[in-house]
């Protein structure tokens, strides 16, 4: 796998850390070992690529509650949720909440490697798109509230003359606008003034943010 992953593993049986922790330093995966959600929310950095192994039933903090606490805080990794009193309510509380896969003890080994590789391409997809959204934020941030108006209004399909119109000013000022927002946004022409804002509306709307 690629270097800088990392599989946290959260339950509170030693031997099935073990296990797992062996299991997958053997099929080249890196791996952290907690017994407890406390000891993984003092420890863990949030800005480690992968997924996280979460056991539901655990003294203390149980992983229902931790897989919570991830999403209220904004954490980006994929969580996979595994127990060994499965119901349905459970799985679909866990995944409704954005688990990336619910599994039972004993694990089949095939299926949890290829959850684990599905949850971390999960993992490194939404860190880039995190990355991303931050980049065109910091450029869309740059505009004054009137440039601000007019991408919009030239997203939606108006001319200059149109714009002009719209915000009861002269079509000269609304070229000056858009050659200042233009050049904020490093567009060289319309369409990609366009892919750009369509682009920052789409990662804006998504649910990392």
């Amino acid at each position: 796998m690629l270097d800088n992953t990392v599989v946290s593993i959260v339950d509170d049986d030693r031997d099935v850390r073990l296990s797992l922790e062996s299991l997958l330093t053997g099929q080249q995966f890196s791996t952290r070992c907690y017994a407890s959600a406390e000891e993984f929310l003092r420890s863990f950095d949030p800005t480690t690529p992968g997924c996280l192994l979460l056991d539901v039933r655990m003294p203390g903090m149980d992983g229902m509650k931790l897989q919570s606490v991830i999403r209220d805080r904004g954490w980006k990794t994929s969580v996979i949720i595994m127990t060994g009193h499965a119901d349905v309510r459970m799985a679909v509380e866990a995944l409704s909440a954005g688990a990336s896969a619910f599994i039972e003890k004993p694990f089949r080994r095939a299926e949890l490697i290829q959850n684990i590789e599905r949850a971390i391409a999960q993992n490194l997809e939404t860190c880039e798109q995190h990355v991303r959204w931050q980049e065109l934020e910091v450029l869309f941030q740059s505009l004054t509230p009137r440039e601000s108006e007019i991408v919009d209004l030239v997203v939606s399909g108006l001319m200059t003359k149109q714009i002009a119109a719209e915000l009861h000013i002269g079509e000269r000022t609304v070229e000056t606008h858009r050659r200042n927002l233009m050049r904020k946004l490093h567009a060289n022409s319309v369409a990609a003034l366009v892919n750009l804002r369509l682009e920052h509306r789409s990662l804006q709307g998504s649910p990392e943010r």
